[in-house]
Protein backbone atom coordinates (compact mmCIF):
# COMPACT_ATOMS: atom_id res chain seq x y z
CA UNK A 1 0.00 0.00 0.00
CA UNK A 2 0.81 3.57 -0.99
CA UNK A 3 1.24 6.43 1.32
CA UNK A 4 -2.07 8.08 0.13
CA UNK A 5 -3.70 4.89 0.16
CA UNK A 6 -3.45 3.38 -3.41
CA UNK A 7 -2.45 -0.41 -3.96
CA UNK A 8 0.55 -1.13 -5.95
CA UNK A 9 -0.27 -4.66 -7.29
CA UNK A 10 1.86 -6.86 -9.99
CA UNK A 11 0.71 -9.80 -11.48
CA UNK A 12 2.41 -13.47 -10.18
CA UNK A 13 1.28 -16.26 -12.49
CA UNK A 14 0.79 -19.17 -9.93
CA UNK A 15 -1.62 -22.38 -10.48
CA UNK A 16 -3.45 -22.70 -7.23
CA UNK A 17 -4.56 -21.09 -4.05
CA UNK A 18 -2.49 -23.01 -1.63
CA UNK A 19 0.82 -22.13 -3.45
CA UNK A 20 -0.08 -18.69 -3.73
CA UNK A 21 -0.46 -18.84 -0.10
CA UNK A 22 2.74 -19.75 0.26
CA UNK A 23 4.77 -17.84 -2.08
CA UNK A 24 3.29 -14.49 -0.38
CA UNK A 25 4.10 -15.82 3.50
CA UNK A 26 7.59 -16.13 2.56
CA UNK A 27 7.64 -13.22 0.30
CA UNK A 28 6.34 -11.35 3.63
CA UNK A 29 9.16 -13.04 5.05
CA UNK A 30 12.17 -12.31 3.28
CA UNK A 31 11.33 -8.97 2.22
CA UNK A 32 9.71 -7.81 5.66
CA UNK A 33 11.93 -5.10 6.06
CA UNK A 34 12.79 -4.37 2.40
CA UNK A 35 8.96 -3.67 2.01
CA UNK A 36 8.90 -1.42 5.34
CA UNK A 37 11.72 0.87 4.32
CA UNK A 38 10.16 1.58 1.19
CA UNK A 39 7.39 2.60 2.80
CA UNK A 40 9.03 4.47 5.48
CA UNK A 41 10.70 6.42 2.40
CA UNK A 42 7.25 7.11 0.48
CA UNK A 43 5.72 8.07 3.65
CA UNK A 44 8.65 10.95 4.29
CA UNK A 45 8.29 12.40 0.79
CA UNK A 46 4.55 12.52 0.54
CA UNK A 47 2.15 15.32 -0.26
CA UNK A 48 -1.11 15.95 1.75
CA UNK A 49 -3.71 13.75 0.63
CA UNK A 50 -6.55 16.40 -1.53
CA UNK A 51 -9.57 16.51 -0.12
CA UNK A 52 -10.88 13.86 -2.95
CA UNK A 53 -8.20 11.65 -2.09
CA UNK A 54 -9.10 11.29 1.69
CA UNK A 55 -12.93 11.09 1.26
CA UNK A 56 -11.87 8.16 -1.69
CA UNK A 57 -9.85 6.49 1.38
CA UNK A 58 -12.78 6.56 3.94
CA UNK A 59 -15.20 5.30 1.71
CA UNK A 60 -13.39 2.82 1.13
CA UNK A 61 -12.13 2.19 4.40
CA UNK A 62 -16.39 2.04 5.58
CA UNK A 63 -16.76 -0.59 2.43
CA UNK A 64 -13.86 -2.79 4.01
CA UNK A 65 -15.53 -2.67 7.53
CA UNK A 66 -19.00 -3.43 6.21
CA UNK A 67 -17.75 -6.42 4.11
CA UNK A 68 -15.92 -7.10 7.37
CA UNK A 69 -18.94 -6.85 9.48
CA UNK A 70 -20.59 -8.95 6.29
CA UNK A 71 -18.03 -11.97 7.26
CA UNK A 72 -18.28 -11.90 10.61
CA UNK A 73 -22.11 -11.07 11.85
CA UNK A 74 -21.06 -12.00 15.68
CA UNK A 75 -19.63 -8.84 15.56
CA UNK A 76 -22.12 -7.14 14.05
CA UNK A 77 -24.24 -8.43 17.04
CA UNK A 78 -22.71 -7.13 19.38
CA UNK A 79 -22.37 -3.39 18.48
CA UNK A 80 -25.05 -0.57 20.00
CA UNK A 81 -28.29 -0.55 18.52
CA UNK A 82 -27.44 3.22 17.22
CA UNK A 83 -23.29 4.26 16.94
CA UNK A 84 -21.07 6.68 15.34
CA UNK A 85 -18.30 4.63 13.95
CA UNK A 86 -14.70 5.94 13.83
CA UNK A 87 -11.56 4.26 12.08
CA UNK A 88 -8.43 4.82 13.42
CA UNK A 89 -6.00 4.28 10.77
CA UNK A 90 -2.25 2.99 11.99
CA UNK A 91 -0.47 4.95 9.39
CA UNK A 92 -2.63 8.30 8.67
CA UNK A 93 -3.01 9.94 12.06
CA UNK A 94 -6.03 11.81 12.85
CA UNK A 95 -4.63 15.82 12.09
CA UNK A 96 -8.16 17.21 12.61
CA UNK A 97 -10.86 16.69 15.33
CA UNK A 98 -14.43 15.87 13.68
CA UNK A 99 -17.39 16.94 15.07
CA UNK A 100 -20.82 14.78 14.50
CA UNK A 101 -23.93 17.19 14.66
CA UNK A 102 -26.56 15.56 16.70
CA UNK A 103 -29.77 15.38 14.40
CA UNK A 104 -31.87 14.52 17.42
CA UNK A 105 -31.26 14.61 21.24
CA UNK A 106 -30.68 10.61 21.34
CA UNK A 107 -27.07 10.04 22.80
CA UNK A 108 -25.35 7.99 20.42
CA UNK A 109 -22.25 5.61 21.61
CA UNK A 110 -18.95 6.14 19.32
CA UNK A 111 -17.42 2.76 18.16
CA UNK A 112 -13.62 2.93 17.44
CA UNK A 113 -12.03 0.63 15.18
CA UNK A 114 -8.59 0.57 14.07
CA UNK A 115 -7.83 -0.99 10.62
CA UNK A 116 -7.39 -4.19 11.41
CA UNK A 117 -11.28 -3.93 12.15
CA UNK A 118 -11.38 -5.42 15.97
CA UNK A 119 -13.79 -3.57 18.18
CA UNK A 120 -11.19 -1.03 21.03
CA UNK A 121 -14.50 0.78 22.37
Amino acid sequence: MLPNGNKEKSEIVIDNLKTASKYAEQDLKDRWEWYKERYIKKMKRRKPMTNKETVERKIGLTFDYVNFLIDNPEVAENLPGKFNLEIIEKDFPRTEKTKIKKRTKETRKTVLVQNSFEVIQ
